[in-house]
């Protein structure tokens, strides 16, 4: 069968005419076959992009299996394709991948809308993180984040950096961010524990800044520590993992066997 799809008219075409491996001819044709991946490098639109463009054949291959070369000619030649590529000095790799994952346009409303500009010239947002922030949350839900009480509070109260405050928001939300630093669990983390703040962020994102406390207070995080040496970091990472007790026990059976 591979045969047959390597040797093909348009296989064959591609190989002697556009120099594509034989290996990624069958990818080609496992994915949207070897006819089609010729029709989009001869297409007007292929053409168009390889020669005005200066696309590679191999991004124009992929391009097509991903949005089609006519869509990806039109997010460049669009006027908010121009505009990103004149006005924010986009490169046209970019600008296909913004199209790709959002749309042109949706790019540009991000960066030119009340929220985007906000970000940019009064927080200090670069241009790539807005878009990765349209691409995550919104731009809108990103700035309410920084402005909000709670974004306030995390910012002026425990001095917790804008871009972490942003990576709260995507995560957990950045009311219960500021909620795992000022709960009991929180402080005797912090207080008694000498856990930083930011890593009591990490944890209540993946474990639930209780639950990593009950570990490191439990009778198995205790003889971890206290027996074993294990530290509390890495208590903390056995609990994520497979939970302390558990963790315990594998410990002892390995010393019991030696």
């Amino acid at each position: 069968m591979n045969e047959l799809r390597e040797t093909s008219s348009a296989g064959c075409e591609l190989r002697d005419k556009w120099g594509i491996p034989k290996e990624k001819i069958l990818k080609l044709e496992v994915s949207i076959g070897a006819e089609w991946a010729l029709r989009a490098l001869t297409s007007i639109a292929g053409c168009e992009l390889r020669e005005k463009w200066g696309i590679r054949k191999e991004k124009i291959l992929e391009l097509e299996a991903s949005m089609g070369v006519e869509w990806a000619l039109i997010a460049l030649t669009s006027s908010a394709g121009r505009e990103l590529r004149d006005k924010w000095d986009m490169p046209k790799e970019k600008i296909l991948e913004l199209e790709a994952s959002m749309g042109a346009e949706r790019a540009l409303i991000a960066l030119t809308a009340n929220a985007g500009c906000e970000l940019r010239d009064r927080w200090g947002i670069p241009t790539e993180k807005i878009l990765e922030l349209e691409a995550s949350v919104g731009t809108e839900r990103a700035l309410r984040a920084l402005t909000s009480h709670a974004g306030g509070e995390l910012r002026g109260r425990w001095g917790i950096l804008k871009e972490k405050i942003l990576e709260m928001e995507a995560s957990i939300g950045t009311e219960r961010a500021l909620r795992a630093l000022t709960s009991n669990a929180g402080y005797e983390l912090y207080g008694r524990w000498g856990i930083i703040k930011e890593k009591i962020l990490e944890l209540e994102a993946s474990i639930g800044a209780e639950r990593a406390l009950r570990a490191l207070n439990s009778s198995a995080g205790s003889e971890l520590r206290d027996r074993w040496g294990i530290s509390k970091e890495k208590i903390l990472e056995l609990e994520a993992s497979m939970g302390v007790e558990l963790a315990l026990k594998e410990i002892q059976g390995t010393s019991l066997k030696k």
